[in-house]
């Protein structure tokens, strides 16, 4: 081919290619295609990609082991099977040990069931029993203490013998000791409901002559309801709490002790067995009853069944008790702010009923307007 031909068909071709660029770029007529004649908004957004996960595994934590009876075990996780343990004289296979703060050693939403073993100070938040709960606090022994600084009276170990009262330890009585005994708190809510009277919730010591002071305070706000609590110092219910249809014996201070609380519900308990009152009040707002109160006995030293102490502040309704065989029935500290509301219970077997004591001085008197709505055998 001839160099002449060789340019014509290039200029050809050239033109060709021309005229199909031409035609893909110029506007489509809108005869032909409908929707050309629709408005269309412009596209703003702009795209960002989309973050691919890592999936990283979350390690699941090892349990913390401590010694307990000579036995490395784990603490504060579920133990299926358990792990037998001596408690009071008895092999129990124990599926949880139990110390430490809510948050940081265990749940602060925690499901208790089967047998519990208590070998620290507790700090909780909400706790749900389940299936009543065997709980065996580990008497005179603590792998953490929470508490000691509450006070000299706290930290101290032996007995009493210098002051007639020192953070509520009265003389001849042995203080708190912290370090080496369980106290339990919980500043949620502890919902804990037995099954029955029957099959109820047990709070206990776990030694093998258990007694009083074994543990120290259990301090809580929610519901206790079936439930046998024994061998400790004293419950005491925060505000908007109830304990009901429960035993609470064997205790070292005061059975059930109340400090400027609001909404406290006592009702349906039986109270017995204690080294100081079984129930005392300060200052707070408390129901108390149907209960059966007595008798209040430490050895042939008989005590108060309630101990009012309403002065500052507080109302309290005491109705439809059985308050029997105590030193002294109820025994006010002091005259109370707000006349309680004292009525339909029963008297019987007590040295004193009654009792009102100012500056050392009897003043029953002031009891008067009670002893008509009352029944006294």
């Amino acid at each position: 081919m001839s160099l002449a031909n060789i340019v014509n068909k290039t200029l050809l071709l050239g033109v060709g290619l021309s005229l199909l660029v031409n035609a893909a770029c110029s506007p489509v007529q809108a005869q032909n295609n409908p929707s050309a004649t629709e408005t269309r908004p412009a596209v703003t957004a702009t795209y960002t990609p989309t973050a691919i996960p890592t999936n990283t595994a979350t390690a699941t934590p090892e349990p913390i082991y401590q010694e307990v009876q000579g036995v490395r075990v784990p603490t504060n996780v579920t133990i299926e099977e358990g792990i037998p343990m001596m408690i009071q004289g008895e092999e129990k296979l124990i599926n949880y040990f139990w110390y430490g703060e809510a948050g940081q050693n265990f749940s602060r939403d925690l499901e208790l069931s089967g047998n519990v073993y208590v070998i620290g100070d507790v700090n909780a938040q909400n706790v749900t029993c389940v299936n009543s709960p065997q709980v065996y606090v580990d008497a005179n022994h603590d792998v953490q203490d929470l508490y000691a600084h509450y006070g000299e009276a706290h930290q101290r170990s032996g007995i009493n013998n210098e002051y007639e009262i020192l953070e509520g330890v009265h003389r001849g009585e042995p203080f708190y000791d912290e370090e080496n005994k369980i106290s339990m708190t919980f500043n949620g809510f502890l919902d804990c409901i037995g099954i029955n009277q029957e099959y109820p919730v047990l709070l206990t010591s776990d030694a093998a002559e258990p007694t009083r002071w074994d543990w120290n305070f259990f301090q809580y706000k929610g519901i206790i309801q079936n439930a046998i609590i024994e061998y400790g110092r004293s419950v005491e219910p925060g505000d908007n709490t109830e304990i009901s249809y429960s035993i609470i014996r064997h205790m070292g201070g005061g059975s059930i002790v109340t400090w400027h609380n609001k909404n406290v519900v006592i009702k349906n308990n039986t109270l017995y067995d204690t080294n100081h009152e079984l129930i005392d009040i300060h200052h707070s707002d408390v129901e108390i009853i149907e209960n059966d109160i007595g008798p209040a006995v430490n050895g042939t030293i008989m005590r108060p069944g309630i101990i009012l102490d309403l002065e500052e502040d507080g109302f309290v309704t005491i109705y439809g008790n059985k308050i029997h065989d105590n030193g002294i029935g109820i025994f006010f500290l002091s005259q109370p702010r707000e006349v309680p509301d004292i009525s339909g219970n029963t008297f019987y077997n007590n040295l004193t009923d009654l009792e009102y004591e100012e500056n050392g001085i009897i003043l029953n008197e002031f009891l008067e307007e009670w002893i008509t709505s009352n029944y006294f055998e």
